[in-house]
């Protein structure tokens, strides 16, 4: 059954119409198996949040026995992974390392894991009534799927990554292989013969249900941001909420400091620093609006930035140009 399929929007940049075409290719392979399966639920372009981070997953597959992560790649040419699991392609007959797909698959694995844990008493059910289950025991896997045309060099990669690495039109027999369910026959009979710990129906339910309110809400919260971002951008410099370049008048040791204002009413003292489900934010005490501290970096204008909080202060991280600066202080009572 499909839960939540990706919408694609038009693009000019060719790196992107290719990974579009491998998740669609991919889309089709899982939708042709799965589309009328009751015990399997596959969702594409899911978004997670939890502790402050964020991820995008390709494909997940939930299952009465677990949860199957695919990433999907679009590799034109010859692909190696060396013994130490290092990814490097061919292309256009010259070879260049790249990022592990599966490395970046497992990393949203481990964060779905957390954001499961830390909700399983709103989603499972209860042992006898009294003992609250968990996640513990169900099966956890994670698979690779690259394009059709590419070469893969399996010779020297490690047998565990190996496996992993799938070509689009085999990765529904690799899910079916993973998942192992039981026959129809075993299913009536009630799992006599499979000792794997598993949903109920109704878990499954609870768990697509959260799953996709999850999604909802980063959604709409991205939304919110890029908004807030087009209405920065439009202004002029000298009237940007957020980002004026201007140096604070008591910035932290090694670091540049930069006003900081409400995005509502241009607020810039009384603000309190907080930590919300979505990240590091001002609540601007005239108003009640909330602002979120993570703003474009004012020295290059890059959105690729990250916050940290220091006691009572909170930092602007770019991970463009490596700028630290100080962008709130919360009074000291």
């Amino acid at each position: 059954m499909i839960i939540k399929d990706k919408q694609f929007t038009d693009t000019q940049s060719i790196m992107q119409a290719a990974a579009d075409r491998q998740e669609k290719s991919v889309a089709f392979y899982l939708r042709r198996e799965f589309k009328m399966h009751k015990k399997v639920f596959v969702f594409h372009d899911l978004n997670i949040f939890v502790d402050g981070e964020f991820a995008q997953i390709d494909h997940l597959i939930v299952y009465q026995f677990g949860f199957i992560l695919i990433e999907s790649k679009s590799i034109t040419g010859e692909v190696k992974v060396n013994r130490e699991g290092e990814w490097s392609r061919s292309y256009q007959g010259k070879w260049s390392g790249i990022p592990s797909p599966v490395k970046q698959v497992e990393l949203q694995m481990k964060l779905l894991k957390a954001l499961m844990a830390a909700n399983a008493e709103k989603i499972l059910g209860k042992l006898f009534g009294t003992l609250q289950t968990r996640f513990g025991g169900r099966k956890w896997d994670v698979l690779c799927a690259i394009s059709s045309n590419a070469i893969i060099d399996r010779e020297r990669s490690p047998e565990s990554i190996g496996k992993q690495i799938i070509k689009s039109e085999f990765i529904s027999d690799k899910v079916l292989e993973i998942m192992n369910l039981p026959s129809k026959l075993k299913a009536k009979a009630g799992f006599l013969m499979d000792d794997r710990a598993n949903f109920s129906d109704e878990e499954l339910k609870q768990i697509c249900n959260f799953l996709v309110s999850v999604d909802k809400q980063v959604e709409t919260f991205k939304k919110s941001e890029a908004r807030s971002k087009i209405k920065l951008k439009s202004a002029p410099i000298s009237k940007r909420a957020n980002v004026a370049p201007a140096v604070d008048s008591t910035p932290a040791a090694g670091t540049n400091g930069l006003t900081f204002s409400c995005k509502k009413c241009g607020e810039q003292h009384n603000l309190t620093g907080k930590w919300g489900k979505f990240g590091y934010y001002a609540q601007c005490n005239s108003c009640e609006t909330n602002t979120s501290l993570k703003i474009p970096c004012p020295n290059c204008q890059s959105d690729n930035v990250k916050n940290r909080k220091e006691k009572n202060k909170f930092y602007l991280i770019c991970l463009a140009c490596n700028e630290e600066r100080l962008v709130h202080e919360n009074a000291v009572d």
